[in-house]
């Protein structure tokens, strides 16, 4: 099915178990949504990569008899946002504030889920493509002068996913059809972020792991 468009994207921290936590920088339940809050202007690209891997053809009396899949393959996701909030920004790539104005990077890890909202080519239901457990982290930050027009640097990021807490998952990512007669968004959130597996911890009562 084709798509067109980025709609929005949505993120939040999960703990090592896959249940939402509760940090108030990403939005009052804990779920960031782009272009939400002011100054945000929202997601520029989300290009998902290592979806399916390349099996490998096994050769029998002169013919591919088998392929050999690939295996522990996992999508990668390179995002662009327009003026994702410092706070938001800094949550997620593990962050902390020293309270003088200054972050500082920990070695904790931030099991980060991802949603990335588009539209069907034919009909303009939504589409989602959900990532329950990964690892968000910006990779360079290119800075340039402004000449005869402000020049900009977006906040570029790379999503790895990791190995999901809800095995069904398989590689990683789960698509959702929001043109479906049976499709609930909340209930999507819900499995996504853990906003039910328990009751919602609020930041720091626990420690995350991958």
């Amino acid at each position: 099915m084709a798509t067109h468009g980025l709609k929005q994207t949505y993120m939040a921290e999960l703990d090592g178990q896959g249940n939402l936590i509760v940090n108030p920088e990403l939005g009052t339940d804990g779920i960031y949504r782009s272009a939400v809050a002011t100054g945000d202007y929202g997601t520029k690209e989300a290009n998902i990569s290592n979806i399916q891997g390349k099996g490998t053809p096994q050769y029998g009396d002169d013919g591919p008899r088998y392929t050999l899949k690939a295996v522990g393959l996992y999508p990668e996701v390179a995002l662009t946002y327009l003026n994702m909030p410092l706070d938001v920004k800094m949550k997620l790539l593990g962050y902390e504030n020293d309270g003088k104005g200054g972050w500082n990077h920990t070695d904790a890890d931030v099991n980060v889920a991802l949603i990335i909202e588009t539209r069907g080519l034919d009909g303009g239901e939504s589409m989602y493509y959900a990532f329950q457990n990964g690892e968000l982290i910006e990779g360079n930050k290119n800075i340039q002068t402004d000449q005869q027009q402000i020049t900009a640097s977006d906040d570029v990021f790379t999503y790895t996913a990791m190995k999901p807490f809800n095995e069904a998952w398989d590689n990683g990512m789960k698509i959702f059809n929001g043109g479906d007669k049976n499709f609930d968004k909340e209930g999507m959130l819900d499995e996504v972020f853990g906003r039910k597996a328990s009751a919602p911890k609020t930041a720091g009562s626990s420690t995350s792991t991958k």
